[in-house]
């Protein structure tokens, strides 16, 4: 009976350890797994964020273009002076001038 014991102990034992490298390499898979993913994760996140990048120059250079043609528009524009009305737009219709009392 004794041996019978023994064997089942050993049998167990077998079943303990397997389970055990079973669990180390299951637990060792998924933190690789994790790890790439995080590492894909930031790949693509670098990639989203030099594309942004990019595109926030490209619109920027976009608009410098575009203020400096109105900034040289403005500067071409034909300059309308202004100042006092002449006195002949001053002066009554008609000629008729106030008395004066």
């Amino acid at each position: 009976m004794v041996s019978e014991r023994g064997k089942d102990k050993t049998l167990d034992t077998i079943i303990y350890e397997t389970q055990q490298e079973t669990d180390k390499t299951s637990t060792a898979q998924l933190h690789h797994g994790c790890k790439t993913l995080d590492t894909i994760i930031y790949e693509t996140q670098q990639e989203t964020d030099k594309t942004s990048t990019a595109q926030l120059h490209h619109g920027c250079a976009i608009t410098t273009a575009a203020m400096k043609k109105l900034l040289h528009q403005l500067q071409n524009t034909p300059t309308i002076t202004t100042g006092p009305p002449s006195e002949s737009a001053t002066q009554p219709s008609g000629g008729n001038q106030p008395h004066a009392s």
